[in-house]
């Protein structure tokens, strides 16, 4: 069965985490990523920022859900992800708007695996990071394509 560390490719696209989003911005217009991760000052993985995380910087800010029921005040969302809004919004460097929670993938997860994230997430590409944070690679959907026409037969490179 094929893996991560099989299919995954390493044309990768980086910045550092003070990067400008000048940086940011001519990457994403000149070479077209899926996405631009982000590393620290030992060049560990700590992020990666999308297409979506640019122009959500544009959008409006998306208030929490308040009930006030029998003189209870209820909040219906993390008021952590209240303060992330507002450090994206203002954000100047490629570490205040990359999203850090980010679902990657080890270099011996299988393509069925990789699949039922992908489907289950409705995620495009996967970063490949092994135990220390380095990155190995991405998985795209042209990866996992290609690997799955590979298995079947229908291509033979």
């Amino acid at each position: 069965m094929l893996k991560a560390s099989d299919i995954l490719s390493d044309e990768i696209y980086k910045v550092n985490e003070d990067s400008s989003l000048k940086d940011v911005f001519d990457i994403f217009l000149k070479d077209k990523p899926h996405g631009i991760f982000v590393v620290d000052e030992n060049d560990r993985f700590s992020g990666v920022i999308t297409e979506s995380d640019l122009i959500e910087q544009q959008s409006s800010l998306h208030l929490p859900t308040i009930v006030n029921l029998f003189e209870g005040v209820f909040v219906f969302d993390n008021p952590f992800k209240l303060d992330r809004q507002f450090e994206k919004m203002a954000g100047t460097t490629a570490g205040d708007i990359c999203s850090e929670e980010v679902l990657t993938v080890k270099p011996d997860e299988t393509l069925q695996e990789i699949a039922t994230m992908m489907t289950d997430k409705k995620i495009h590409f996967l970063p490949v990071i092994d135990d220390e944070k380095n990155i190995l690679g991405v998985v795209t959907k042209y990866e996992m394509i290609t690997a799955m026409a590979k298995e079947a037969g229908y291509i033979t490179k």
